[in-house]
């Protein structure tokens, strides 16, 4: 575009910091100072794309800035095309000049411009000076905004990619299908977090004479859960190695004072309120019984087509609240081999519906295990997901989802 009424500065950029105001710069163009209004005027009317130039005097230091929009308002004044000829720019140069130095950093001229860019209707323009305040250039308010758009999604996609890799790490912990095939004559796994990685988890360790599995419920879901589940498979993995592999209350008890111990409870100022619900079930080899202790946690089984619920006990684990010698209850279950357990958190019971605005409750388990018990697991599962799906319709999940099916 350049000839003898409009310039275009040159920038060098192999020297460009793209952090900086400089790399925004979109309008490239600048005037003397002493060219006449109405050749300017005449330029815009017929180059459509030019919204704006600097105005420069000798030394390229800057002295004002003419839009398109100052243009446009002359125009439309009485006698405004006669008004603008023959006068020198600078008569007109009345636009409030807002500059940056062309090192100062986008981030910060965006927190700057924030207010005024929200109550503009129209896009406004600002001029970039070098530290002598010579002409590097023009950006406009929109460019700001795309500069954020592209920063925001990329910082989103660099969020993203890291709770994808954290959900990689979440799945290492989970047992593998090898182990249930290994010990049940039938399973099923339904874990869903609500978003990527979440607060729930599911369990297994077998020990010499024991198995051991149990569904575990952290204190929130996303990024926070996914902390504290990391936390409370490491614990739980220390108890059953070190202290107790036998005896579930006990393993509960413990779990419930090092994870307090763990996010230091009780200590100084720590006001963190996290925890965990636990249902836990230690079977022997032989599958002769199984013992459940819960904290907060119910074990619904069927046996020849009677449904039976087991609740674990009221008291919390590892909050700040919950007892530190807290004595959980062992259920013992004698075993005929004809059981169907489901070990599930809560977040299956606390969906909402679309239609119906409450939550869907236990009665989805229990009609299944009622009505389905001789159907293999893995169907049983999908009777389960199917039922919740066409009652929460297009309410969204609330909860991350566990529950476990099992047939000893």
């Amino acid at each position: 575009m350049q000839n003898d009424l409009i310039h275009e500065i040159q920038l060098d950029i192999d020297y460009l910091d793209f952090e900086d105001a400089v790399s925004l710069v979109s309008i490239p163009y600048y005037v003397h100072e002493t060219i006449e209004t109405g050749k300017i005027s005449n330029f815009m009317g017929s180059n459509s794309n030019l919204q704006a130039v600097a105005i420069v005097d000798n030394d390229m230091v800057v002295k004002g800035m003419f839009t398109r929009q100052q243009l446009l308002k002359l125009l439309s004044r009485p006698h405004g095309e006669a008004l603008i000829q023959r006068r020198p720019i600078t008569h007109f140069n009345t636009e409030k000049l807002v500059n940056f130095h062309s090192h100062d950093k986008i981030m910060d001229i965006s927190k700057t411009l924030a207010q005024e860019i929200r109550e503009s209707t129209s896009s406004k323009y600002f001029i970039v000076v070098d530290e002598s305040n010579r002409f590097q250039g023009i950006f406009s308010s929109n460019d700001i905004l795309a500069y954020m758009h592209d920063k925001v999604e990329e910082q989103s996609k660099e969020i993203l990619a890291s709770i994808q890799y954290a959900q990689f790490i979440q799945s290492a912990i989970l047992p593998s299908k090898d182990l249930f095939q290994s010990f049940f004559q039938d399973y099923f796994i339904y874990w869903e977090p609500k978003d990527i990685v979440g607060g729930d988890f599911y369990w297994f360790h077998e020990s010499e004479e024991h198995i051991l599995l149990a569904v575990i419920d952290c204190t929130g879901h996303g990024v926070p859960g996914a902390f504290m589940t990391m936390i409370s498979n490491a614990i739980l993995n220390r108890i059953v190695e070190h202290i107790n592999h036998e005896d579930p209350a006990t393993i509960i008890q413990n779990l419930n004072q090092l994870v307090q111990e763990t996010l230091k409870h009780g200590q100084g100022e720590n006001l963190s309120h996290d925890g965990l619900e636990i249902g836990l079930c230690v079977i022997p080899k032989n599958k002769n019984h199984l013992v459940f202790s819960g904290s907060k946690f119910i074990l619904i089984y069927s046996k020849d087509q009677e449904i039976v619920e087991i609740k674990g006990d009221k008291q919390s684990v590892g909050y700040q609240s919950s007892k530190l010698d807290y004595q959980y209850t062992n259920h013992v279950i004698n075993l005929s081999g004809n059981e169907i357990f489901y070990l599930s958190s809560d977040g299956y019971f606390s969906q909402m519906g679309e239609n119906m605005k409450r939550q869907i409750g236990r009665k989805p388990i229990v009609h299944t295990l009622k009505h389905f018990s001789e159907r293999a697991l893995n169907e049983q599962q999908k009777k389960l997901q199917n039922i919740l799906k066409e009652y929460q319709g297009n309410e969204s999940q609330r909860d991350d989802i566990t529950i476990i099916g099992f047939r000893i």
